[in-house]
C-alpha cells in the first residue's frame, strides 16, 4: 500500500485523501461550504480525479450511500484489485467539487490501501463519462473557494 505518486495522477483514478491534510496543506477549493445544508467533506474521503493539469487535480468525492444531490456510478466502469470496490454501490455529489494542487494530493494520499500497480479506477479511458460528471460544476450554486 502506498500514497499515490504525482505521476499517477490522472483521469478516472480513485483514490483516499486525508481532507484535513489537505485543509492544512493549503492551497485547496471546494465549491461546498461546511454548513448544515451544504456540507464539504471531512476525515478520510474516496475522491474521483476527474481531471489534472500537471498543477491543479479536479476531483469529486465519493459516497457510499444515496443522498439528495448525489448520482450512482455505473458499476461497469469500475476497475481494479479491491472488491469491496467493485461491489459496492457508490455515488458521486453533484454540488461538491474539490481543486487540489498536485503536491497536497500526493502528501494527502498517504493511508491510500491499494497497490502502486492496481489503484481503483472508474471510466479508465472514457473522457465522455468523466466529462459529464465535471459538467455539474457548471450547474453549481456557489463558486470554488478556499477550504
Amino acid at each position: 500500500m502506498a500514497a499515490v505518486d504525482t505521476h499517477e495522477v490522472a483521469p478516472g483514478l480513485v483514490v483516499q485523501l486525508d481532507t484535513e491534510k489537505l485543509r492544512a496543506l493549503g492551497g485547496c477549493e471546494t465549491n461546498a461550504v461546511r454548513t448544515p445544508q451544504d456540507r464539504a467533506v471531512v476525515g478520510a474521503q474516496f475522491f474521483l480525479v476527474l481531471s489534472s493539469d500537471g498543477t491543479l487535480v479536479t476531483t469529486v468525492p465519493l459516497f457510499a450511500h444515496w443522498v439528495t444531490g448525489n448520482h450512482l456510478l455505473e458499476e461497469q466502469k469500475k476497475g481494479g484489485a479491491h472488491a469491496r470496490w467493485r461491489e459496492k454501490k457508490r455515488f458521486f455529489s453533484c454540488w461538491q467539487f474539490w481543486r487540489i494542487p498536485l503536491r497536497a494530493f500526493h502528501e494527502a494520499s498517504e493511508n491510500e490501501d491499494s497497490e502502486t500497480i492496481n489503484r481503483r479506477w472508474y471510466a479508465r479511458g472514457n473522457d465522455a463519462a468523466l466529462l459529464e460528471i465535471s459538467a455539474w460544476q457548471k450547474k453549481n450554486r456557489v463558486g470554488f473557494s478556499a477550504v
